[in-house]
């Protein structure tokens, strides 16, 4: 695959062929993964560990159940893992409250979606606490088909459920899906489920998506985005 050198790509959409467009949520409906970093560096400082905020983003994906046992296999039960992450996502809440803000022109693509019969979803390894958040903040409600999230999966990415199980609930096929995500992580998910991806740059880099051959294109935000 050659990945264009441009920083962001003009999204130009064509209904007849697109029928879904499926969304991670953090980082990619809202800039705010550096949020989180700072909550889970915060947490992992309370428990002894002094990792930067470049070692947090570099491994600190995917379902919380799932962090917790790929870096501390067995350090804790899961009746603590359950008051931890709920501890660390409260913090996260209330310090993105005042901020929370759909990308810019994100509210346009998605009214323009439904006005054209284009089918939307969210799949995302929050769980329902921040899940309910964003809904509430933004009125998600009003735009989107079908939300899945951690609860809902067996296993989070870079597994491709959660892409499915989006697509399954949208009545679509993954060939009909596109997928906008911020992460290495979700958009190998994504290649997995067989589903085109359009990558939002507010997390990582380009050069790090280099070894997937379903991205589209690069964005910054959603500005100039069309489906027609």
């Amino acid at each position: 695959m050659t990945i264009p050198h441009s920083r962001s790509t003009q999204i130009i959409l064509n209904s007849t062929t697109v029928k879904a467009l499926i969304f991670d949520m953090d980082g990619t409906i809202i800039d705010n993964m550096m949020v989180h970093h700072r909550a889970w560096q915060q947490l992992l400082g309370e428990l002894g560990y002094s990792w930067t905020l470049e070692e947090i983003k570099a491994r600190v994906w995917g379902k919380n159940e799932e962090i917790f046992e790929r870096l501390f296999p067995g350090k804790f039960s899961p009746e603590q893992v359950v008051e931890l992450t709920d501890r660390k996502e409260r913090r996260y809440v209330e310090i993105y409250r005042p901020d929370i803000a759909m990308l810019a022109g994100l509210e346009k693509l998605l009214e323009d979606a439904r006005a054209t019969g284009v089918r939307l979803g969210i799949a995302t390894a929050a769980p329902k606490i921040c899940v309910d958040f964003v809904r509430d903040a933004l009125s998600l409600e009003n735009y989107f088909d079908t939300i899945v999230d951690a609860q809902q999966v067996s296993r989070g990415k870079p597994h491709p459920e959660g892409f499915l199980l989006a697509a399954e609930s949208l009545g679509v096929s993954p060939e009909e899906c596109v997928v906008f995500e911020d992460a290495p992580v979700g958009v190998e998910a994504s290649q997995a489920a067989g589903m085109r991806t359009y990558v939002v740059l507010t997390t990582h880099t380009q050069d790090e998506f280099s070894r997937f051959d379903n991205v589209q294109g690069f964005i910054r935000d959603f500005q100039g985005a069309l489906i027609r």
